[in-house]
């Protein structure tokens, strides 16, 4: 492009010494040859690219009929695709016609995220003992239903790590159990807490750590993970 746009240059040059001999052929020439060094200047103008690619904001993610959608920061929101086919185990279940869905119904409470542009959860609570999970690896656009630990009362703090793993602490019941997958859904885990009716009040996952706020009574823990949650170390525990 350069190299083009020094010789158009060039040519005008010459060809302004030369309008008086020929004049209507060199002026439409002119005309031509101006043209194109203004799309040299224009295309000269823009950044070239850098390689470089922007760091990823993670996107909340909700259900309307089924339908997912990603919200941004803004509020902007963006369909992500077709409504979720219903839990595999609806078929089996005659409760509000369950097993006659064709696709993710009712009005569940939803905890979501795409935590990069290709992988993302959804944790979609109907009621107590009513947990089901799903991902997708294709930016939302299909979702599939995975594995959920054995919740027996309904999720409080989620945490969403990566396309493998995903952190589900209960809320107080008989206990409060903090689960974790470490194979995209496959199979879960407890998490060794300080005490079985500690709370986890919330989770905040960044590129370094993972962070659980912990509460009984008035009694809180910090518990931090710098491996992505294969172990744990309380940092501050307060009365």
């Amino acid at each position: 492009m350069k190299f083009i746009c020094e010789s158009a240059t060039v040519i005008i040059q010459r060809l302004g010494t030369s309008l008086k001999k020929n004049r209507i052929d060199v002026f439409i020439l002119l005309l031509v040859l101006t043209a194109s060094l203004a799309a040299c200047s224009q295309s000269q103008e823009l950044p070239e690219a850098s390689g470089e690619t922007m760091d990823w904001e993670r996107q909340e993610i909700i259900l309307e009929d089924g339908i997912p959608w990603s919200v941004d920061e803004q509020g902007n929101r963006i369909q992500l695709g077709e409504a979720l086919q219903p839990p595999a185990e609806w078929e089996n279940q005659d409760l509000g016609g369950r097993n006659e869905a064709t696709t993710l119904s009712g009005d569940p409470d939803v905890q979501g995220a795409l935590i990069s542009q290709t992988d993302g959860w959804l944790v979609v609570t109907y009621t107590r003992g009513d947990t089901y999970v799903y991902k997708t690896s294709d930016g939302g656009s299909t979702w599939v239903e995975t594995n959920a630990p054995d919740i027996l009362y309904v999720p409080g703090a989620v945490g969403f790590i990566n396309e493998d793993r995903l952190i589900i602490a209960e809320k107080l019941f008989v206990g409060a159990p903090v689960f974790i997958t470490k194979d995209g859904g496959e199979s879960w885990e407890q998490v060794e807490m300080p005490n079985e009716r500690a709370v986890v009040q919330r989770i905040e996952v960044t590129k370094d750590k993972i962070v659980m706020f912990v509460q009984k009574g008035e009694e809180r823990w910090e518990m931090e993970s710098f491996d992505l949650g294969d172990s744990w170390s309380i940092i501050q525990s307060l009365q």
